[in-house]
């Protein structure tokens, strides 16, 4: 099933096309089917990712039967660091204040 037209070069390959066609595959069986023009959207929010982490987040939509993707998860930018801590945890520097 071809829902979108023309994907962006860099989607442009089997692995991608595939990961797109079981996730389309997969609104279709829980009865959510896509336009093309909402297939033509989730290409498009894909876009802020590379290929690889595209097709990750197309497979855990279809792994997680979600109706849409969610980049956000796979941008390297919200990625924590090993072993780090947020802002504050650090107990040590409250010795003192109260």
């Amino acid at each position: 099933m071809k829902v979108v037209k023309k994907l962006p070069v860099k989607f442009d390959n089997p692995e991608f096309k595939q990961a797109l066609e079981n996730f389309t595959q997969m609104r279709k069986e829980i009865n959510k089917n896509l336009t093309p023009a909402a297939s033509s959207r989730i290409v498009g929010h894909l876009t802020v990712l590379d290929n690889i982490d595209a097709i990750k987040c197309l497979e855990a939509s279809t792994a997680n039967s979600w109706q849409g993707v969610f980049p956000d998860r796979f941008l390297t930018r919200y990625r924590p660091v090993s072993g780090s801590r947020p802002v504050g945890t650090n107990h040590s520097d409250m010795r003192g204040v109260l």
